[in-house]
């Protein structure tokens, strides 16, 4: 996990301290601590909504990947035993049926 200038500083404040200059890709800043506050039942509750969905989404997403790691492996073992090869006058000769 990257640092967090900004969470190591905080971390080490008190209430009504100013940290020293903290380096970021963004360029330099001062923190001044001026309150710390509790997140409320129904923030904690919203968070825990939000990750949750997240997490779906997240683990849809890398089953997916899997899923077409898997096949790309199958179909590069399969491409090397099956031999095949293509009619062109035949291919040529198909049509798609409108509807």
């Amino acid at each position: 996990m990257i640092p967090d200038p900004f969470a190591e500083a905080i971390h080490e404040m008190e209430i009504g301290e100013t940290s020293g200059i903290i380096e970021t890709l963004r360029g330099y800043h001062i923190i001044r601590l001026t309150e710390i506050t509790e997140p409320s039942e129904e923030d904690v509750a919203k968070f825990r909504a939000e990750f949750d969905i997240f997490k779906e989404e997240l683990k849809t997403s890398a089953i997916d990947e899997l899923k077409n790691e898997a096949f790309n492996r199958l179909y590069e073992k399969w491409k090397e035993v099956v031999r095949f090869s293509l009619n062109r006058d035949e291919w040529d000769k198909i049509r798609l049926i409108e509807q």
